[in-house]
């Protein structure tokens, strides 16, 4: 109870609000192209050097690699990850609500989860992790532009509480055993992220 208490807290006082854009844009991958519902894709890091694609990691309590958190390793193409909404569109824009998961699921776990985000802010700001475990708060994610040039093709990902009474960018988090976690950037930067086909040559 204590913990939820402090994660509801933690969570009202980072609040932000956000309103939908009514001339939402597609969102494009490095080749140009647009992210195609329910495809998979390699996400890397519009910034290179500090590590590598998105994979996961079984951190703390984890008794599973549960945690979602970027590669040390910055030659590293993580994992490959799947966007999908319920809506009937064939291509991503940047106010579709979207549920996000691994392609492929691991022995440990009973399905393959979605991403969701952990209540429990003793080891630093929310993580992002899968869903179904003890302590996880599903929601929803989008994926905004992070600049305004039409020359950028660089994106941040945004959480949002089911209702969309509040959404939070998603940044990095370092912890004391150096694992660069995906959180929530209640203080920090987004993490700004660039989208790939699996077969690309620029992966």
């Amino acid at each position: 109870m204590k913990s939820t208490s402090l994660f509801a807290i933690f969570l009202l006082c980072a609040f932000t609000s956000y309103l939908p854009s009514a001339t939402a844009q597609d969102v494009l991958d490095v080749d140009g192209d647009p992210i195609r519902n329910g495809f998979i894709y390699y996400v890397l890091p519009a910034i290179r050097g500090n590590g590598g694609g998105i994979e996961r990691a079984a951190l703390g309590k984890d008794t599973c690699p549960i945690t979602v958190v970027q590669s040390p390793n910055p030659n590293s193409k993580g994992l490959e990850i799947k966007f999908e909404s319920a809506y009937p569109a064939y291509y991503i824009n940047e106010t579709l609500i979207l549920q996000i998961k691994f392609s492929y699921p691991q022995q440990c776990e009973r399905k393959n989860p979605w991403w969701a985000i952990s209540k429990d802010i003793s080891e630093g700001p929310p993580a992002i992790k899968l869903s179904g475990f003890h302590g996880t708060e599903i929601g929803w994610f989008k994926i905004q532009k992070a600049s305004k040039s039409c020359d950028s093709n660089d994106y941040k990902l945004v959480f949002c509480q089911y209702d969309e009474t509040w959404c939070l960018d998603v940044g990095i988090y370092v912890d004391r055993q150096g694992n660069r976690r995906l959180v929530l950037a209640v203080t920090g930067e987004p993490f700004l992220v660039h989208f790939h086909k699996i077969s690309s040559s620029t992966a």
